[in-house]
């Protein structure tokens, strides 16, 4: 489903797969230990060149794709890649979800069969990206738009409306709002030559 002007979002940041990344410095809302969590990103893959992470916290916690565009989850130094992949070149809503230990895909608003179990402790990394997951590794070939992250796992519904039939709602709109929640395109910034800012619509900072 192509996203179309009624979207929540008009806009997204496109990574280049060349050292293209946003530092989110070490904000200490992604330490969730053993406890639940969800994120959530509209992503649009140019390439099935290596491995693509959307969000990154160190070595600690990824969220992305493998060089077959099939979703990982990274936690505690272990991956959990379900076997189903995305297409290039198209617009999806991907969700990972950790409800007391249970780890849950979805694509587009629907669940994967599968559920993992994952309770590996998760805390915030020295280094803490949208886009890689690492400084000079693993970057990111295409658009990603509208991340949020929770600190509780997220119903199949509120999933079901973050896809909203292909055209992202907000997820501060949800009765329990995200924790971290960068829209990537809206209200960025570059100030003089400096690097471009990004708000977090939840801090209300950059």
């Amino acid at each position: 489903t192509s996203l179309t002007e009624d979207r929540h979002s008009l806009y997204s940041m496109e990574f280049y797969g060349n050292n293209d990344y946003i530092d989110l410095g070490t904000p200490s809302t992604f330490s969730f230990g053993t406890g639940d969590f969800s994120i959530s990103a509209w992503v649009y893959l140019d390439t099935s060149s290596g491995y693509q992470w959307i969000f990154s916290t160190g070595t600690n916690f990824a969220f992305g794709f493998d060089s077959s565009r099939n979703l990982q989850l990274w936690v505690g130094g272990t991956a959990t890649t379900p076997t189903f992949n995305i297409n290039l070149n198209q617009w999806h809503h991907v969700v990972a979800t950790r409800n007391s230990g249970t780890v849950t895909f979805y694509i587009d608003g629907a669940a994967y069969g599968t559920t993992y179990t994952r309770t590996d402790s998760i805390s915030t990394g020295a280094y803490n990206y949208i886009g890689t997951f690492n400084i000079g590794q693993n970057h990111i070939h295409g658009k990603i738009d509208e991340l949020a992250i929770f600190s509780r796992a997220l119903s199949s519904d509120e999933v079901n409306d973050l896809y909203n039939g292909g055209s992202p709602s907000n997820p501060m709109l949800l009765s329990g709002k995200p924790v971290a929640y960068y829209p990537l395109g809206e209200q960025a910034r570059k100030p003089g030559t400096a690097n471009w800012r990004f708000p977090n619509e939840v801090l209300q900072g950059q």
